[in-house]
């Protein structure tokens, strides 16, 4: 399957034309330019799998990742530990878009585009008609004004992070993993056969719970898994 060249191009930075500090700070990072680059080949391994409008949502994603994730990091005090975490998420679920085990997102951009078509192809609206001369002069005891409304602007949603009762998550492998989040602010998770309870430790964004080399990080419904050096993206 073809993509467009606008879609296909790597998603990784520009060095030269970096804008914000979040990105000059990686640019000169080669711990964070790996990453990064690591990044641009999973989301071009993910393009050849996808439709032309799983391609347009993805790149959505991808800016709104790079924007509202990422970027944000600068208002973080360890920068370099938010973008590591950033860039850890984002190129394990990139990974398993890539793999098949997670599918491509689509619907989001297919809708914005019918809709964007439809205001385009709409004809110009005609300007009001000149007011009468009758009803300009009439008095104030018959004339009424019309009634004027400002729509309200929508606040964009934020995903919600859970972090009290017992939720189950369908990783990438297929397998079911349970987490039951405690008021003591400790996460028991049952994946397989195995059990373990782990504590709430910082994180840039997001609730991380850790012990060792195990791990769950929840970022709303998503739900990043770490175990001995396996990292799965789990979703509720």
């Amino acid at each position: 399957m073809l993509a467009s060249p606008g879609i296909a191009r790597a998603q990784g930075i520009d060095c030269f034309k970096a804008p914000n500090a979040v990105q000059r700070t990686i640019c000169t990072d080669s711990d964070l330019i790996a990453l990064d680059a690591k990044m641009a080949s999973l989301y071009r391994d993910a393009v050849k799998h996808a439709t032309p409008a799983q391609q347009q949502a993805l790149e959505t994603q991808q800016q709104r990742w790079a924007a509202g994730t990422r970027d944000a990091c600068g208002q973080q005090k360890d920068v370099k530990g938010c973008v590591t975490e950033a860039y850890t998420a984002r190129n394990a679920q990139l990974t398993s878009y890539a793999s098949g085990e997670a599918k491509l997102p689509a619907g989001a951009a297919a809708s914005t585009g019918s809709r964007a078509s439809a205001v385009h192809s709409a004809p110009p609206a005609m300007p009001p008609p000149a007011p009468s001369a009758s009803s300009a002069y009439s008095s104030p005891s018959t004339s009424s004004s019309p009634s004027t409304s400002t729509p309200k602007k929508k606040t964009p949603s934020v995903p919600t992070i859970t972090t009290t009762g017992t939720h189950v998550y369908t990783c990438g492998d297929r397998d079911s993993l349970r987490v039951t989040y405690t008021k003591r602010g400790r996460a028991r998770v049952q994946y397989a056969s195995s059990d373990w309870t782990l504590p709430h430790v910082k994180s840039a964004s997001g609730a991380r719970y850790r012990s060792g080399t195990t791990s769950v990080w929840n970022k709303g419904t998503a739900l990043l898994f770490e175990h001995d050096g396996t990292k799965l993206t789990c979703s509720e």
